[in-house]
């Protein structure tokens, strides 16, 4: 029978309970009275402390039973609100393009999604948009989950310490991590991979402990690690801590050697189509392309990214990254409870957890990935989780001595009210970043452009930027292409070639980014080097009689592929190359007069 529990989480009677009575206050009121009776001192002198006491005894009264319900009662209605208004959030950015495009090929039968090595689990969850028509619905999706993600912390918290308020004010750390925000609204399945994840690790850690239900808990938490790892390769990551946490307990391991079994025959498939597609080497890369693959350092060099080495990795990047994903005094706040965690579960405990979450971090630093705070989001919820434990705990130990008990109480409000305002900071934040995304210029122009596609051919740009405002039309970038193919496109050595590739794929749109010197002859300075001749096909589409411009916008300009042309059987086409071009480049077409490489060329001044 579970007995109810006070605010630090120490067991109260019953009302009405005879035997409730407890002999802890008896023999404090004993003790109160004798030392009344031996002292010394005055009245007088007395007032002071017991009055402070009696108002300190006064306010723990008062918050036990309402702290927990306002603090859930807060992050609920916080959560709610930003994840439901966070959901308008426009998909607008390259990799949610993608995550788009593979989900509109998977439904109209296009096989380029499974060897772009696209994950499944999110190709499946944004399909059903673009079978009803309504891609634009799909942030829907990270939304929900990032729901399940609160809602799992809170849970966890609360079970683990028996006191609602520590499952909300974990809750409450969680939301107030910027990248929490970004990551429910982005439509990368982020998110869902996170959820099944850390859903995977406790019931793992269910198992152990339950014996009448551990073979189910193990089942179970077997089968979501490997839907994490489904949802986004990234959910390889829980494997070392599931791995860990096998290790770490020492009587009842067969249960989390049965989920890392179940995990392992679930995975096999999937490494197998990886390793088949990309190779041992690359079998974790997404999307799987050959520009990222065999020109990553041109890639690397046009995106102005930094190399690191090891040393500069981790003590610069990495803490760009983890500060990014949440803010420092989280950080801080986790480190204590890591501490707290420790004196009262065991070293081995915490020693465990932290090192759960330095192996989930060894693959970026071994990898030098860019520090995008994404990729530290991984963290960010036993960080939350490990915090609001820590700071139960505490206050619990706290409470246990009576000259400290006020402490306890100060230090609960004052940390429950900082992370109600550093939350609400966070949603605020993330609210106003989506009205400004909806807008911007850019998405206004992409609105623009999308209206004027009235077919539903599909589209060839550099970025999947339009897929979420066409529901009909399937939009192609290079990861649907093999580099021969379009080599073909951007070297525009022989239009009969294009002519083919176009009427293969049935493309009838072809959109420009307006900065073409750095969008489509910068970015693809990668073809110069494969076969040194330099990228022609911005300006030899404009020049060929197959196309004509139906929208020039501020940032993006259309251009319609002619029926006639796309239906010839044979079409050929004489294209002029202005001298500064070629001066971008280095070759035998430079003259000597031309500037040296790096200045501007044809670009407008």
């Amino acid at each position: 029978m579970r007995h109810p529990k006070d605010w630090v989480g120490r067991p109260v009677a019953r009302p009405g309970d005879a035997g409730g009575s407890p002999a802890g206050d008896i023999a404090l009121g004993a003790s109160v009275a004798g030392g009344a009776a031996m002292s010394p001192r005055s009245a007088a002198t007395r007032a002071p402390d017991e009055r402070t006491a009696r108002l300190y005894g006064r306010l723990e009264a008062a918050i036990s039973p309402s702290l927990g319900i306002a603090l859930t009662g807060v992050m609920a209605a916080m959560a709610a609100i930003g994840l439901v208004l966070g959901a308008t959030w426009p998909a607008i950015t390259a990799d949610e393009g993608t995550t788009l495009s593979t989900a509109k090929a998977a439904v109209s039968g296009m096989h380029q999604w499974i060897e772009m090595l696209a994950p499944p689990i999110q190709v499946a969850l944004y399909a059903p948009f673009f079978s009803i028509g309504h891609p634009e619905l799909a942030t829907v999706v990270p939304a929900l989950f990032g729901a399940l993600v609160l809602m799992l912390i809170v849970a966890v918290a609360w079970r683990i310490t028996g006191m609602p308020w520590a499952g909300a004010i974990a809750g409450l750390f969680l939301l107030s991590s910027p990248e929490y925000w970004q990551r429910s609204s982005n439509l990368v399945a982020y998110q869902p991979f996170v959820f099944f994840g850390y859903l995977g690790l406790v019931l793992m850690a269910s198992a152990c402990r339950d014996p009448r239900r551990s073979r189910a808990f193990a089942i179970a938490g077997g089968i979501a690690l490997a839907v994490s790892v489904y949802s986004f390769t990234t959910g390889l990551l829980f494997l070392p801590a599931a791995i860990l946490l096998a290790l770490a307990w020492k009587v009842r391991r067969g249960p989390a050697l049965l989920s890392l079994a179940v995990t392992a025959v679930l995975v096999l498939p999937f490494a197998v189509w990886h390793v088949a597609a990309a190779g041992v080497r690359n079998a974790w890369f997404y999307p799987h392309n050959f520009l990222l693959l065999d020109y990553s350092e041109e890639f690397q060099a046009f995106l102005s990214r930094p190399d690191y080495d090891l040393v500069g990795y981790v003590t610069g990047a990495l803490p760009e990254m983890l500060l990014g994903a949440a803010p420092i005094w989280l950080w801080i706040l986790a480190g204590a409870g890591l501490l707290v965690i420790g004196k009262v579960y065991g070293a081995r405990v915490s020693a465990t957890i932290a090192a759960a979450m330095v192996a989930a971090l060894i693959p970026f630093i071994v990898a030098a990935q860019p520090p995008h705070a994404r990729y530290g989001y991984v963290l960010v919820p036993v960080v939350a989780l490990v915090a609001g434990i820590g700071l139960a705990l505490g206050v619990k130990l706290l409470a246990q001595q009576q000259a400290r008990r006020h402490l306890a109480v100060l230090a609960t409000l004052v940390l429950a009210l900082l992370a109600v305002f550093t939350a609400s900071a966070a949603m605020l934040t993330h609210l106003d970043n989506v009205r400004i995304a909806r807008a911007t210029p850019q998405y206004v122009d992409l609105e623009a452009v999308a209206g004027k596609i009235d077919d539903d051919r599909a589209v060839l740009a550099r970025t999947s930027y339009l897929q979420v405002l066409l529901p009909d039309n399937q939009v192609y970038t290079h990861l649907f292409f093999s580099e021969a193919e379009y080599l073909d496109y951007i070297l525009w050595q022989d239009e009969e070639r294009v002519r083919q590739l176009f009427a293969e794929r049935d493309i009838g749109w072809v959109v420009f980014q307006k900065n073409v010197h750095t969008w489509e002859r910068d970015f693809n300075y990668w073809a110069f080097d494969a076969t040194g001749s330099p990228p022609l096909h911005y300006i030899c589409l404009p020049q060929s009689a197959g196309f004509s411009e139906v929208y020039d916008g501020r940032f993006f300009a259309l251009y319609e592929v002619r029926q006639d042309w796309l239906q010839s059987e044979s079409v050929s086409g004489a294209c002029t190359v202005p001298q500064c071009e070629l001066w971008a480049f280095p070759g035998a077409w430079r003259e000597e007069s031309g500037p040296p490489n790096g200045e501007s060329y044809c670009e407008s001044p």
